[in-house]
């Protein structure tokens, strides 16, 4: 199992913003994911300050679980999958070590994302247009790759270039769980 500090920031732009810098920094890479998010019907598992997905790819899968722990830092555990399926010993134990039964789990929603990215040596820009439910939104997301005190002032100015300020953006799988679940309260 992979385990990662994972520093990102985000921003829901318009159509024309997420064009803008598309022509700013031409993606080197593009790829389609579909984010499977898993959790019990009462959200217990998002509610303890976790995230269960698995993401598919064209020939692969991934299953990540990320947490919050008690000062705020995102931490983030992986592991490469042969299929659509957490029934592998290492993610069950691990998901049983966080008094999570995967037996019980079931998938609650999912969120196509159609990525290109950017690598500028320090993070990765990723223009995200994501289709979840009715929804369709445009998303810029920076992904530190090599730290460096100034990754923020780094991609405000990167927005900036299209007139964007910045203005955290809700994460996906709270975006797609509004629009799967509009009465809960995730």
């Amino acid at each position: 199992m992979n385990k990662g500090i994972e520093l990102e920031y985000k921003v829901l732009v318009s159509e024309e913003q997420f064009q803008t810098l598309l022509q700013a920094y031409p993606p080197q890479e593009h790829r389609v994911q579909i984010n499977h998010y898993y959790d019990y019907p009462d959200f217990s598992v998002m509610k303890s300050r976790q995230v269960l997905r698995i993401r598919e790819f064209t020939d692969s899968f991934e299953f990540t679980l990320k947490m919050l722990d008690e000062n705020n830092t995102l931490f983030e555990f992986s592991k490469q999958l042969p299929s659509n399926s957490m029934d592998d010993p290492e993610i069950r134990s691990f998901l049983e070590s966080h008094g999570i039964d995967y037996t019980n789990l079931k998938e609650l929603a999912y969120l196509k994302t159609e990525r290109s990215i950017y690598n500028d040596g320090y993070g990765e820009l990723c223009f995200d247009i994501n289709t979840y439910g009715n929804k369709k939104d445009y998303e810029i997301e920076y992904e530190m790759i090599r730290e460096t005190p100034d990754f923020m002032e780094r991609f405000q100015n990167i927005i900036k270039k299209a007139d964007i300020q910045y203005q955290p953006s809700l994460p996906k799988v709270i975006r797609c769980l509004r629009e799967y679940y509009p009465e809960s309260d995730n």
